[in-house]
């Protein structure tokens, strides 16, 4: 779909303001020449003097004629531009400029924006046709193109999801890309994409007929599908860094896979962009962003420019929260530019969903809905999973508060895929500025609890470490940390935590 000259939003915005002014000036501007005229006439007439009358009555006739053309400005614009374009194009502009027809051409460049993401499937114009829906003032219209543009949303993400496949350049990567590679709608997109997993299989067909062999690679989740990456190891390490107050950077690591969850607000990438490559890592198979909020993913940018990431998963849509009202813009700020720099698609987490990781599955049990009202939102809107590692499980809580629903969730999540809600460790939630209930205690019955808190002495508060204490559950928290980082090592049986590490 192209769009005439006349048929562009912004043009007839500007058009609007121009035939505004034209109007004040030819109507204002002659009676201000009229009226003033008229008054010097008279004061001449009143002086009796022949000349001056004369003279009066000429500058009288000026200003007429002069007021007389001025008000036949829009003729003269009309002919000079009709002069000009032959087809009096900015004459029409300015006739049909009214807000009803400004609304229908906006409306027709969403059209077009869609058109053209369709056609391209590039999140670049995904993002241009949602910046012009956000405009439509209507909002069954506005509902109508959201929906409309999701459809195109769902196939950027599974182009995306193809190319991440090809470029794993495994048999398996293979297998699903291709798998998938059908349900692209646009017949020049699809092409496209086969071309590549062609590519893909004669490079794989080469290294068969040699002798070669391909190695296990990282795949997206979501959607109720597991993730896939290979590996197997004899040790599980995690690292709580010191990244800030109130800010969470959680390594997790085995001898053959890496997963990151959160790491501060974009200040903390200081602290631990430089922590990460003294570990010696180089790649991470999947980084979290537990919950989209400023603190906890804003480093997340200088981690994907600084090493090879495979996967992200967030609980929500990063690209469309700002303007749902389930984020900030201030919480998508450096991440959201280093996701689209690296032609990323984070995969949106749900409950139910299951994520492998060689040795590591983790079972996600929340948000069951994205709260968009609620002043804290982006906590409420924090994911809940627990992460098996053989024999032992680690719940991650970001930074919800795990009520009485919550509790409910997980109970019947982690039923519906078979796992028990006994945990080893729990990550307290929010820094420890939350309350933890009997009731979840007796749930998930952890043996330690760690909570990120660094600078907040007075957190969890008295109640909830008593609380802790009665349930026989060993506390470790950053403030009490020399260094404030907290190490654990699990064999997958047993676990080793280091306060000062």
């Amino acid at each position: 779909m192209i769009l005439t000259f006349c048929e562009n939003s912004t043009v007839l915005e500007v058009m609007r303001v121009i035939k505004i002014l034209i109007r004040i000036i030819t109507i204002v501007v002659p009676i201000i020449l009229i009226i003033s005229s008229m008054i010097m006439f008279t004061r001449e007439m009143a002086g009796g003097k022949d000349d001056l009358v004369s003279d009066g009555l000429k500058n009288f006739a000026t200003k007429l004629i002069a007021a007389v053309l001025i008000f036949l400005i829009p003729t003269f614009v009309n002919i000079i531009v009709g002069m000009t374009s032959g087809d009096f194009e900015f004459s029409k502009c300015l006739d049909v400029n009214n807000t009803r027809s400004i609304q229908t051409a906006r409306t027709k460049g969403v059209e077009s924006y869609i058109e053209i993401a369709n056609n391209s499937l590039s999140f670049g114009d995904y993002q241009k046709a949602l910046t012009e829906i956000n405009k439509l003032s209507d909002e069954a219209t506005r509902n109508k193109y959201l929906e409309k543009l999701k459809e195109t949303k769902e196939q950027i993400d599974i182009k995306n999801q193809i190319i991440n496949y090809v470029n794993e350049g495994t048999v398996e990567s293979y297998n699903k890309a291709v798998s998938i590679i059908n349900s692209i709608k646009n017949a020049n997109a699809r092409k496209e994409l086969m071309d590549k997993i062609n590519e893909l299989k004669n490079i794989l067909d080469k290294q068969v007929s040699g002798g070669g062999s391909s190695g296990n690679g990282g795949s997206s989740g979501g959607g109720n599908q597991n993730v896939d990456v290979g590996g197997s190891s004899t040790k599980l390490e995690m690292f709580f860094i010191n990244s800030g107050n109130y800010d969470d950077a959680i390594l997790i690591r085995t001898d053959s896979n890496v997963i990151m969850i959160d790491g501060g607000r974009y200040g903390c990438s200081k602290k631990v962009t430089p922590y990460l490559k003294n570990l010696g890592i180089t790649k991470i198979d999947l980084m979290i962003g537990s919950h989209l909020h400023f603190n906890h993913i804003q480093a997340q940018a200088d981690i994907l420019n600084n090493f090879s990431v495979s996967n992200i998963t967030y609980p929500d849509d990063i690209f469309t929260c700002a303007s749902r009202n389930s984020c900030d813009t201030e919480d998508q700020k450096y991440i959201l530019d280093a996701i689209k720099n690296k032609n990323m698609t984070p995969k949106v987490t749900k409950p139910g969903d299951i994520i492998t990781i060689g040795d590591m599955k983790l079972y996600f049990m929340e948000p069951v809905s994205i709260d968009t009202s609620s002043k804290y939102r982006q906590n409420v809107n924090s994911s809940v999973f627990i992460l098996k590692y053989k024999n032992n499980s680690f719940m991650f809580t970001g930074d919800i508060a795990l009520g009485s629903s919550q509790i409910n969730h997980i109970k019947s999540y982690a039923s519906s895929m078979g796992i028990s809600t006994n945990v080893d460790v729990l990550k307290y939630p929010h820094h420890g500025n939350t309350t933890i209930s009997d009731n979840l205690l007796n749930t998930i019955k952890p043996k330690y609890v760690i909570v990120p808190n660094r600078g907040a002495g007075s957190k969890p508060t008295s109640d909830n470490i008593s609380r802790l204490n009665n349930h026989g559950v060993k506390i470790y928290t950053q403030n009490d940390s020399s260094t404030g980082n907290i190490y654990l090592q699990s064999d997958g049986t047993n676990i080793k935590i280091t306060s000062n590490y």
